[in-house]
Formats: structure tokens, sequence, C-alpha cells
């Protein structure tokens, strides 16, 4: 039942308005995330990936939230699961982001949701942090248009191979 009822749920929240205000909050504290991930990039690689983390998930939840997500079903249904937020976000209009981002979310995602970044890290885990930085600054940019009254779901993410405007 829950299969055949999902795409209906989904359709609800294509048409729910949303909370343009908590989205605008979310997107505020993602981009406060990120540019702390840019300051410790050359300092440490644990607390880095924590702060990228952070940023993708408020990130993610804010398109979410302003496209008919509550607080409440956040919390529930979605916690601190990256791979699932950006799944719905993608259902719900969020452009795809880019290999370097994507690889980012599913290797380091749950890690992230049970609190083990460090362990991931002490086990080996690399990834190419300037794109990862790269590709989360254009994934916010992206909900940011998303979110946009005057751009209603016409953003585009670039690739970090893409020509840079």
């Amino acid at each position: 039942l829950r299969q055949l009822t999902a795409p209906l749920a989904r359709d609800r929240k294509l048409a729910a308005p949303g909370d343009p205000v908590l989205a605008a909050v979310f997107l505020d504290r993602a981009r406060a995330f990120h540019r702390g991930a840019q300051i410790g990039a050359s300092i440490a690689l644990a607390p880095t990936l924590h702060l990228l983390a952070i940023s993708c998930e408020l990130g993610l939840k804010a398109h979410l939230l302003g496209h008919g997500w509550t607080d409440d079903a956040l919390v529930r249904d979605i916690r601190h699961d990256l791979v699932r937020a950006l799944d719905e976000a993608r259902q719900l209009g969020l452009p795809a982001p880019g290999r370097p981002l994507t690889d980012f979310i599913k290797s380091l995602g749950p890690a992230y949701a049970v609190h083990r970044i460090d362990a991931l890290v002490a086990g080996g885990y690399a990834c190419d942090i300037g794109a990862v930085l790269c590709e989360t600054t254009q994934l916010l940019d992206a909900v940011a248009a998303c979110l946009s009254p005057a751009m209603p779901g016409a953003a585009t993410l670039p690739t970090s191979s893409s020509p840079s405007a």
C-alpha cells in the first residue's frame, strides 16, 4: 500500500505551498556551515567533512521545506539521511548534483547519519574536497533558485567540469 500511495503523497507535496520562511532559514544555515567547511578544508579533514555534510543536509531540507514538507516530517522521515534527502529533493525538482557531490553523499552519508565520520576518515576515506566544496556551492545555489518566486523550479546545477560563467 505504501508503494501505491507514495506517488500520491509526492504529488500533494509538489502542490503544497511549503514554508518559504523556514526554508530560507535552513538555506542560510547551510551556507554558514559551508563557509566553515571552506575555512577548515586545509586544516582537518574529518571536521570539514562533517561541516559539509551538515551543509548538504540543511540545503536539501530547505528544498524539501519549500516544496511542502514540514519540519516534523523532516525530523520523522529524513532525520540525517543525506541519500534519502537527495532522492526526495530530486523527485521534487532539484537538479542532479555533479559526480563529486553525488559520490560524497552516497559514501559519507551513511557514516554521517550515525555520527561515524571520524571512524570513516580513520579508515582511509578520502575525497576531492575542493570539488565537493564547489559542488556544494552549486547545490545551495540551485536550492535558492528553486525557492525563488521569480524562478520556481528553473534551477540548473552545473557540474564541476562545466565552464563557469
